[in-house]
């Protein structure tokens, strides 16, 4: 094996240990460690251009440190997240995972949008993820339900969170619950029913 792959390999351990460690931190420390599997996955990638895991890692990495960042800042992390999705979508056109991460970025983005370019980003998710969905059922249900509900289409929230919840694809109780995407079902019986179920798991 080439000494460049071995080095792109390492590097892209590298950051995915410190994406973990992320995970299990908040704000500053939690950002570090972000901005350092960042620098690993452009490592990684200057030394095999052609991982499409390792662009689709990188741009989790940017969105993920979008979203503990504020203002402009987080405006161009966004964008730099949609660039590397999209170059990992075009390197691998069958995977799911790629563009359900895309659509969850261009979501979280919406919200902190002006009205017109929130309307413009969700329905940009809305398409990643029913090309998503249709390539692997459940994977990008909740997502998708999470856009309906915020449309105030209740029937299709409901469709999509069965199809989630069927396929082990819903998020925990505690997060289902606080979802703000959720706010227009809170109320509805048949919501109630399924938080109930999801007692204990």
């Amino acid at each position: 094996m080439a000494i460049a792959t071995l080095r792109a390999k390492a590097n892209f351990s590298k950051g995915m240990r410190n994406l973990q460690i992320a995970h299990k931190l908040i704000d500053s420390e939690s950002a570090r460690h972000l901005r350092e599997a960042c620098r690993n996955f452009e490592t990684a990638n200057r030394l095999n251009p052609e991982d499409d895991n390792t662009l689709h890692q990188w741009g989790l990495a940017l969105y993920e440190l979008a979203l503990v960042s504020e203002g402009k800042k987080a405006k161009e992390l966004y964008k730099k997240a949609g660039d590397k999705f999209h170059a990992a979508a075009i390197k691998n056109v069958e995977s799911s995972g790629i563009l359900n991460d895309w659509g969850a970025s261009l979501l979280a983005q919406s919200r902190n949008a002006s009205p017109d370019k929130s309307t413009e980003l969700r329905a940009e998710a809305l398409e990643k993820f029913k090309e998503s969905e249709a390539r692997n059922p459940g994977l990008a249900a909740y997502n998708l339900a999470c856009i309906f509900c915020t449309q105030g289409d209740l029937k299709q929230t409901q469709e999509y969170l069965g199809i989630a919840k069927d396929k082990g694809f819903l998020p925990p109780k505690s997060h289902v619950e606080a979802d703000p995407d959720m706010a227009n079902v809170h109320e509805q019986a048949w919501f109630q029913e399924m938080l109930a179920e999801m007692d204990g798991k």
